[in-house]
């Protein structure tokens, strides 16, 4: 599913007689939407211990693309190598200047 459809899915209708949501409809059930961030914003990706040496960075810069399928966490395209796509749920966004926020999933 794309993160377009994801985020449609979840957004208000005049379609249904009481302007609920989709999801809310088809699930029976109340939604969150703090998870959903905004695409190709800066994110950092956490590196934990066991997966980098000693020299190593702690975090790798990238642009959010999306949400992973049948899986919780973030999609990061790597910002230095364009071709590398990490999944993570431990992830700092920066959205705004002077505002950041780190969120796991």
């Amino acid at each position: 599913m794309s993160y377009t459809q994801h985020v449609v899915n979840r957004l208000p209708t005049r379609a249904l007689d009481v302007n609920k949501m989709l999801y809310e409809v088809y699930h029976q059930k109340k939604l969150s939407i703090t998870h959903l961030r905004v695409f190709r914003y800066n994110a950092y990706v956490h590196v934990p211990d066991e997966k980098r040496g000693k020299l190593d960075t702690k975090i790798v810069e990238g642009f959010f693309i999306g949400l992973p399928e049948n899986k919780k966490g973030y999609t990061v395209l790597e910002r230095r190598n364009l071709q590398r796509v990490m999944m993570s749920y431990d992830v700092t966004f920066f959205e705004a200047p002077g505002k950041s926020e780190r969120v796991r999933v």
